[in-house]
């Protein structure tokens, strides 16, 4: 699996990842991207299992060139969050991975739990401008504003300036650091930082 977010994809195959058949063959075909699909592709009844075999599989490694990706069941399910932690028990060196788990948490409102995984995704990515960031997104909702600020300064410079494609907003990040990231989500019409309880 590559960490490189910029490249061209002539070909990608969806794999359901309840099918340990098609996720060996997979090994032997030369599409770009392998999706190894956890959601719709499964039946609720074999999302554990299915889980299992792609994680196993994703460990394994064996699929040459073409980049690998897992396609998790949605947050609001029952599977969504232990999909993801089982890509990152998988490929714990994966940055993007790594990050995933993270925003993930955030996402849900579990900031105290996002910061480790956060940390963890910048110090395997450090120049990465969206990793950096969302660490920025992340210390903020803990309270750490000047680690914040910090994170967002990071972020842009990493920023190439001729990469308009790229997944980072430049534009946002300058504004969280005029008026913090709760401004931010006020003026975008979304939800303020929430704490979730301890369940979740």
């Amino acid at each position: 699996m590559t960490e490189t977010a910029h490249r061209p994809r002539r070909s990608a195959l969806y794999l359901p990842g309840a099918n340990a058949r098609a996720l060996e063959k997979a090994k032997t075909l030369a599409a770009d991207t392998l999706i190894f699909d956890l959601e719709d592709a499964v039946v609720p009844d074999a999302k554990s299992d299915a889980r299992a075999a792609v994680a196993d599989a994703v460990a394994g490694g064996g699929y040459g060139p073409s980049e690998v990706i897992v396609r998790i069941n949605g947050l609001d399910t029952d599977w969504g969050l232990e999909d993801i932690k089982a890509a990152v028990a998988a490929r714990p060196d994966s940055g993007y991975i790594v990050d995933s788990l993270g925003w993930v948490l955030y996402r849900l409102g579990r900031y105290e739990q996002a910061v480790e995984h956060m940390e963890k995704a910048v110090a395997l990515m450090p120049v990465d401008p969206v990793v950096n960031d969302h660490l920025g997104d992340v210390y903020w909702a803990v309270g750490r504003y000047r680690e914040a600020e910090f994170q967002w300064k990071r972020a842009l410079s990493f920023i190439d300036p001729t990469d308009t494609g790229g997944e980072a907003d430049p534009d946002r990040i300058r504004r969280k650091l005029e008026v913090g990231l709760d401004q931010v989500l006020v003026e975008e019409g979304a939800l303020p930082l929430e704490v979730a309880n301890d369940d979740g």
